[in-house]
């Protein structure tokens, strides 16, 4: 009698990544997370700013960001250096340093020469781009099909949307717009969540830009 013998080699699934990004040094107009949002006063200064008694905490809403100029911010981080794009799938995690759900920017008031000061206009993102950037003449091509990104709530993720996608001289983009209207209901967020696969083109990956998008919204105001 033979005993036959099978080894059966089992290769476990990969593990989601969890990467904390950090601002870029030397930019203009980083953003921060929201300690409190801020009521407009009767006389319609901007959120009430000039007097303590009317500061309130409000809840984002959408029509607050309506006709406003769109701002973005670059973060960081070294989690892809050094990668080799070979159509592997990735997924992970982007967490960043402010609370995507309740942010605050340099404000604008609509008046010429005129605003808040830095950091004290609320708003929320748009988008999150992630950018592999493979050097100068290279076309390291397209992420796959398929591609999704969620955003990360105190419950889990929620809205999963597929990415905008495209490839330029040196490097590759994959962009994940948020449905903003999740953020009215929403009041934290660490991050997105992002699943996709990388091209095929062989290139390595040398640098990372992540690029979050956000408009400067109007003054927020008691909800019904």
């Amino acid at each position: 009698m033979r005993l036959l013998l099978i080894a059966c080699f089992w290769t476990p699934p990969a593990q989601a990544v969890s990467l904390q990004l950090e601002v870029q040094p030397g930019q203009v107009e980083p953003v921060v997370s929201a300690t409190r949002w801020y009521e407009p006063s009767p006389s319609g200064e901007c959120c009430g700013m000039t007097d303590a008694s009317r500061v309130q905490d409000f809840r984002f809403r959408l029509k607050d960001l309506a006709g406003n100029l769109s701002r973005s911010v670059l973060f960081q981080t070294d989690g892809f250096t050094g990668v080799k794009m070979l159509g592997q799938s990735w997924s992970g995690d982007l967490l960043f340093p402010v609370n995507l759900a309740r942010m605050q920017s340099d404000g604008d008031t609509g008046i010429e020469g005129f605003t808040l000061g830095l950091a004290m206009q609320p708003s929320v993102p748009y988008a999150v781009w992630l950018m592999l950037r493979t050097g100068p003449g290279t076309f390291p091509g397209l992420a796959g099909d398929g591609s999704t990104g969620s955003l990360l709530t105190e419950a889990g993720t929620v809205s999963p949307t597929p990415f905008d996608r495209w490839v330029g001289p040196g490097g590759s983009t994959v962009a994940y717009n948020l449905a903003q209207a999740v953020l009215e209901e929403v009041t934290q967020s660490s991050g997105v969540h992002l699943d996709f696969t990388f091209p095929t083109s062989g290139e390595t990956v040398i640098g990372v830009n992540i690029l979050l998008g956000y408009p400067r919204s109007g003054c927020p105001s008691p909800r019904p």
